[in-house]
């Protein structure tokens, strides 16, 4: 019975993904603009639970997007100044441990945002740790779910919150990126922060919107659903404080790796 539906499953990646190069090889302003192997077209089915349709049209908004958005993508490296200085701040912490769901953990401390880099730089750290963590067939299954620890970010701070590119990366990671964002959680948010978000929260997507808690600052609120085992100490956790220091190191070796095997970034 398992290696029926294996097999099934098998099948059906295959005929999704033969599917879905015909479409993009056929569509000139596409192709060329991403590259075609099987192993980064999965990337974007696994995305979309295999479905080609949805998932070409992911494609399309993917292509467009890095086209609009130069400023963002130009340069996506541990070696671009602006991504390896949010990433000394743990802005993010891509964690080295899942859940109990094998999903993955991404951590912000937004109170380590001191104002020496941008929130373009934030973001664009962001993606790349989502290039790296979606070289995992797992984690392109299972997805994400991302926790932001808003304690001691002061209302000064929140001023440099620029809302129109906050509502560029909610589409940019819904719309356009080849991930499953599941859940998302605040700790700590001040009032200012929970009434821009009740806004920010009109542009998310059916899942999200659901899936969005606000728990304060109750930490055993935020373990009914991802367990303290996985997290880290600042968030009542058993791990200890994470290392910026070793995600770093990780990333250069995954960048030298795919510039070594393609001479170009992946996506």
């Amino acid at each position: 019975m398992f290696q029926d539906t294996l097999s099934n499953i098998k099948k059906q990646e295959c005929s999704s993904l033969q599917k879905l190069r015909g479409f993009v090889e056929n569509d000139f302003d596409v192709n060329g603009d991403i590259l075609t192997t099987d192993e980064n077209l999965m990337r974007f089915l696994y995305s979309r639970q295999l479905n080609v349709q949805a998932t070409y049209s992911l494609i399309k908004n993917f292509v467009q997007y890095k086209k609009d958005n130069p400023n963002i993508f130009e340069n996506l490296s541990i070696h671009a100044e602006d991504i390896r200085t949010a990433l000394e701040h743990s802005l993010p912490e891509l964690h080295p441990h899942k859940d109990r769901k094998c999903r993955s953990i991404i951590i912000f401390h937004a109170n380590n945002w001191d104002g020496t880099f941008t929130l373009n730089a934030i973001y664009r750290a962001l993606l790349l740790c989502l290039d790296y963590a979606l070289e995992d067939i797992h984690t392109q299954n299972n997805g994400f779910v991302i926790i932001v620890n808003w304690e001691q970010f002061t209302f000064k701070k929140s001023t440099w919150i620029i809302p129109s590119f906050i509502n560029s990366m909610i589409y940019g990671l819904q719309s356009c990126y080849p991930a499953k964002f599941l859940e998302l959680h605040f700790i700590a948010s001040s009032w200012y922060i929970n009434a821009a978000f009740n806004v920010f929260k009109l542009s998310f997507n059916d899942e999200i919107r659901e899936n969005f808690y606000v728990h304060g600052r109750n930490l055993s609120a935020l373990h009914e659903y991802i367990h303290k085992e996985v997290l880290p100490t600042e968030l009542g956790g058993n791990k200890p404080s994470f290392n910026s220091a070793k995600l770093i190191e990780e990333l250069e070796i995954f960048v030298k790796k795919i510039s070594d095997k393609s001479g170009v970034k992946k996506i």
